[in-house]
């Protein structure tokens, strides 16, 4: 349990905390900056410490057009391979057209994308209907602090994780 608890209750309330900073003015980006790639070469670190397997239970992970918030999902990355999922993991700011061709030549299980930029509830709409266009509501996951935000604008048929307990009721 150790890098999830780590995650859970340090990292994820640390970067909420500097997120607040980075808008009242008194964090700059290269403090975020810094901060962020020593924790995505943690994680990627321990990521590349796991075994890769070839499974029946497959998942996309990426982030949308100008989403670069990739922390979360590098986390979902982690846990997905510590489960046995075939990960294909696109990264960030991924064109919506590659999503596609991805989910099109792998058929997986679930598509799981993070949206946290700050946005209107019409953009997120936008991502949200370029996202069923290419993959059935019901294989879709979004996680980040979009989906409490614009929540009433979220089809009843995705799943949504807010904590690691939402995260276990979908891949488990």
């Amino acid at each position: 349990q150790g890098i999830i608890d780590m995650y859970q209750n340090t990292i994820k309330k640390f970067l909420i905390r500097i997120g607040k900073l980075w808008q009242l003015n008194t964090f700059q980006i290269s403090h975020e900056h810094l901060f962020s790639n020593t924790l995505r070469d943690f994680i990627t670190g321990k990521i590349g410490l796991l075994k890769k397997t070839n499974s029946s239970k497959k998942v996309i992970l990426f982030l949308p057009p100008e989403e670069e918030h990739e922390l979360p999902l590098l986390f979902y990355h982690y846990l997905l391979l510590d489960k046995g999922w075939e990960c294909i993991y696109l990264g960030q700011n991924v064109p919506f057209k590659d999503v596609e061709e991805a989910y099109l030549q792998t058929n997986p299980l679930i598509v799981l994308t993070s949206l946290i930029k700050s946005t209107s509830s019409k953009h997120f709409k936008l991502i949200l209907k370029k996202i069923t266009e290419i993959v059935p509501e019901n294989r879709i996951c979004l996680s980040g602090s979009n989906t409490i935000t614009y929540k009433k604008d979220i089809p009843k048929g995705m799943k949504i994780i807010h904590n690691l307990a939402d995260f276990v009721k979908v891949f488990e």
